[in-house]
Formats: structure tokens, sequence, C-alpha cells
């Protein structure tokens, strides 16, 4: 069974009121981002190197895994560099002749649909394989989010799954994806 770890960075802090009776102070509880390492593989049929650390860094990425979000979502300056390697999907022209928006992180974005061969990987040369993934790729736009999101919903999660596997010595929680393939 193929297993991936992925790199948990604090993101914030979220406030709340402790249980009545106990105290008047408000509480703090970290709030994590699970980021998973990818590699943007060409759209033919490259060879597969060894390991996803051979690639060149231009094809490496971080994503937030979003479980709340059943698209994927890349930004300009992420997507930018493989383009060649994408495959853009058609749409019909809305009637008004607005663009396709998209709601993501706190703002609305123009974005175009496509698919691209995807891999996860770790520090550890642990690796998937690429699979092709739907995508929104966010237009370039001068404040529009630098992020990459990957949504549950991304075919990249079919026959896979998280665990939380404890905590490391600096007390951030250890997620691995794992294979569930038999």
């Amino acid at each position: 069974m193929a297993t991936v770890r992925l790199k948990t960075r604090l993101f914030n802090r979220i406030s709340f009121f402790p249980e009545r009776g106990l105290s008047n102070d408000i509480a703090e509880a970290p709030a994590y981002r699970l980021l998973l390492r990818l590699v943007l593989f060409e759209s033919h049929a490259e060879p597969i190197k060894q390991t996803a650390l051979d690639y060149e860094d231009k094809r490496k990425t971080d994503a937030v895994v979003d479980t709340g979000s059943a698209f994927s979502v890349f930004s300009y300056r992420t997507w930018k560099s493989v383009e060649k390697e994408i495959r853009w999907l058609k749409r019909p022209t809305k009637i008004d002749g607005s663009e396709y928006m998209v709601t993501v992180l706190g703002g609305r974005w123009a974005y175009r649909l496509g698919r691209i061969r995807l891999a996860a990987f770790d520090d550890r040369a642990n690796w998937f394989e690429p699979v092709w993934t739907l995508a929104l790729f966010l237009e370039n736009v001068p404040d529009a989010p630098n992020v990459n999101i990957l949504g549950l919903g991304s075919s990249f999660f079919k026959h896979r799954q998280l665990r939380h596997a404890g905590y490391d010595p600096g007390e951030l929680p250890i997620w691995w994806l794992e294979d569930v393939r038999e």
C-alpha cells in the first residue's frame, strides 16, 4: 500500500469560550492546514522517473487539502510555467459575454477549466504515481490568491484515505494519505 505524509502548518488560532464554570477567559485552539506536495506532470506519455524528487522544481508545488471543496484550484503563478501540460476544456460562451467565475478564498475570480496529471510525494521519497484530475485554473489577476487547493472531490483521492497518526515531537499532528486499493 502506497503512503505519503502530508505537511502540517499552523494556519491560525481559533478563539472560543470554554465550558461554563471553568473560566471567563477566552481559550484558543490551533487551526492547521494539511499540505500535499505535488508534481505537475507532462500531458503526454512521459516516462515516470524513479521518484518525484527527480523532477525539476518548476513542476513541484504545495496544495492545501480542502475537505470541503469538491474542486481543485491552482493559482496562475503555479500553472503558468506548465501551461502546455494542461488539457483545456472548452465551455460554451456565456450569453452575456462575461467570464466564468468561482468564489474561493474570500473573493470571486475568473478561471479556466482543464485537466492535469498530478502525483503526490513527500520528503521521504514516498509517492503516488500520476493521475488525471479536473481543476479550475485561476486567471492572471493581480489580487488573485497564490494558493493551490486540492479538493476531496478530485479523482486524485479515489481509493485513498486520510489517516491521523499521532503527533510529532513539535506537537504538530501527523497525517498520511494512503491507498486503500486491494
